[in-house]
C-alpha cells in the first residue's frame, strides 16, 4: 500500500476514533445508566478499533526492534484493557467500581505490553 493512502486512512480513522470520544461523552446525557450502556459500548469498540486500525496505518503491523512502536503498541493494549474492564465492571453493576478497575486494567496491559515487547528474543 503506498504511503500517501495509508496517511489518508489513517487520518480518517483518527476523525472517526474523534467522533467516537464524542459520542461516547454525549451518551452521558442519558438520565438511564440502562439506556446509554449499549451506545457506550457501541461507541468504545469502534473507536479503539479505528483508533487501533489507524496505527496500523501510521506505524505498521510488525514492529522492528523500536522501542518507540513498542511503546506506542503498549499504550493501545492498555487503552483496549481499561475499555474491557470498564464495560465488564459496569455490566456486573458495581458502578462505583469502574474508573479505579479501568487505571488498574490500563497500567496493568500497557505495563505488561511495554515489558513483553522489551524483552529480548534469542
Amino acid at each position: 500500500m503506498s504511503r500517501a493512502i495509508r496517511v489518508v486512512a489513517g487520518a480518517a480513522l483518527l476523525a472517526a476514533a474523534a467522533f467516537c470520544v464524542f459520542g461516547f461523552m454525549a451518551t452521558y446525557e442519558y438520565p438511564d445508566p440502562a439506556k446509554r450502556f449499549p451506545w457506550q459500548v457501541g461507541y468504545g469498540v469502534f473507536g479503539l478499533a479505528s483508533f487501533g486500525l489507524a496505527l496500523l496505518c501510521f506505524v505498521g503491523w510488525t514492529s522492528p526492534k523500536s522501542p518507540g512502536r513498542a511503546r506506542l503498541w503498549a499504550v493501545y493494549a492498555g487503552l483496549a484493557a481499561a475499555f474491557a474492564v470498564i464495560c465488564l465492571v459496569r455490566a456486573l453493576g458495581y458502578e462505583f467500581l469502574t474508573v479505579g478497575a479501568g487505571v488498574l486494567a490500563g497500567i496493568i496491559g500497557a505495563g505488561g505490553t511495554a515489558y513483553y515487547s522489551g524483552r529480548r528474543r534469542e
